[in-house]
């Protein structure tokens, strides 16, 4: 063992040779498990095999340095594990209860407090937002009188900025969150409301506020209470700037404080949002408390936004999007991402057949990975438990075009 106090490039060369071998082990498995020919339903062992086979390629391919996930088949988890490093200069390995930012994942339990509230009549998603948040105002430059709301802020259709991104990334502690109520006084609308999607970190910042104007206690606590403490999410939090290690290319780099919590501020491991998951397919149930109705969860996982005609398509719910992970025959596909600049993070459940998958990483080269691993893992998944295959990929075949010898004479110039 070396001390502290060893010759000032050591610690970054262990830092590199302990991520080289973390590399060499990732690539070690370069042939992928063949599927066997007898798959029995409700054998989760082909699935999690060829998604561990999945991982270490992407992460290899991708420099990840970190990455953690779990598996959930209804009330119980099949699969948690931990790939690569939490720690890389100290060799902390990752695991299901490793700490990560999740980013945007976070709107979906916003979106999850703001409807119990409505459920107790404190909060009506129907009516203006200024109701629930009086000092709430914002300018237009249309003449629409469609208000903006707690319900089209949690489809994303509010028609409010992206972003209020002064003050948003800060190297030091931001200011609350709350204080974006006043900041957007003499802001502009982006959109009228419900006539686009329009993802806005803004809007749910701001209907965080509104929970905890109703409640009348910090945001934070108010969710700690109503709903991560009864989950026994005990290690979920939402925090600006986490004391966790982030890297891009196995580099560990500093991360900037994020003031927007309640769009962006999960910290959270897998294990801890498995059992949200495993809640929402309980149908609310936590032990013998409700901790939100069926109809009201169910409510959350129905398209809103199927009367906007520009949205082509595209459908989300209550917090959850229902769109953008593509998963054939398997019914409502729901999911969030989180993405920060130095962590991603992905959660898709399949209501019908009551599965869901967490995918978390510490790396800033992560996000395709974490989308790849969620989506390819949880189609293996649906195989094992329901027999459903998802269909081969069709090519589109193009015509061959003949060009006139005048158009073709042109290119031999």
């Amino acid at each position: 063992m070396f001390a502290s106090g060893s010759a000032p490039g050591f610690r970054p060369f262990l830092r590199r040779l302990a991520l080289s071998a973390c590399v060499l082990a990732l690539g070690a498995c370069a042939t992928a498990p063949q599927r066997p020919p007898d798959l029995q339903r409700g054998d989760f062992r082909y699935a999690i095999e060829r998604a561990r086979w999945l991982i270490e390629q992407e992460m290899a391919d991708n420099k990840v340095t970190g990455l953690s996930v779990a598996l959930v088949d209804d009330q119980r988890v099949v699969w948690a594990e931990g790939f690569g490093y939490e720690d890389a200069e100290r060799e902390i390995a990752a695991t299901p209860g490793t700490p990560y930012r999740l980013g945007s994942i976070a709107k979906v339990l916003t979106a999850t407090a703001a409807m119990q509230l409505a459920e107790e009549g404190r909060i009506d998603i129907d009516r203006p937002l200024k109701e629930a948040l009086p000092a709430f105002s914002v300018r237009s430059r249309f003449d629409n009188t469609t208000p903006i709301t707690p319900r089209n802020i949690m489809h994303h259709h509010s028609g409010l900025p992206a972003n209020h991104l002064s003050g948003m990334l800060t190297t030091s502690a931001p200011a609350p969150f709350t204080s974006l109520v006043e900041a957007v006084r003499n802001e502009y609308v982006a959109y009228p409301p419900e006539f686009i999607f329009g993802y806005s970190n803004l809007a749910v910042s701001l209907l965080g506020a509104a929970i905890e104007h109703t409640a009348g206690t910090p945001f934070e606590q108010h969710l700690q209470q109503r709903l991560l403490a009864p989950l026994g999410m005990v290690h979920t939090r939402f925090e600006s700037q986490p004391a966790l290690k982030v890297y891009n290319r196995h580099e560990e780099i500093d991360a900037l404080a994020l003031r927007d919590l309640p769009s962006g501020g999960l910290v959270s491991n897998v294990d801890d949002m498995s059992r949200f998951m495993r809640w929402v397919f309980a149908d609310g149930r936590a032990g013998e408390r409700q901790l939100l109705g069926a109809d009201t969860l169910a409510e959350m996982l129905r398209p809103q936004n199927t009367h906007v005609q520009l949205d082509m398509g595209f459908r989300v719910g209550l917090g959850w999007l229902l769109s953008g992970i593509e998963i054939r025959n398997a019914g409502t596909v729901a999911s969030h991402g989180g993405t920060l600049l130095d962590s991603h993070s992905m959660m898709v459940v399949l209501p019908e057949h009551k599965l869901g998958i967490i995918v978390a990483s510490n790396s800033a080269t992560s996000q395709g990975v974490v989308k790849t691993v969620a989506t390819e893992a949880l189609k293996l998944a649906l195989e094992a438990k329901a027999g459903i295959v998802q269909p081969e990929p069709v090519l589109a075949s193009s015509a061959d075009v003949a060009l006139p010898p005048d158009q073709l004479a042109r290119y031999l110039r």
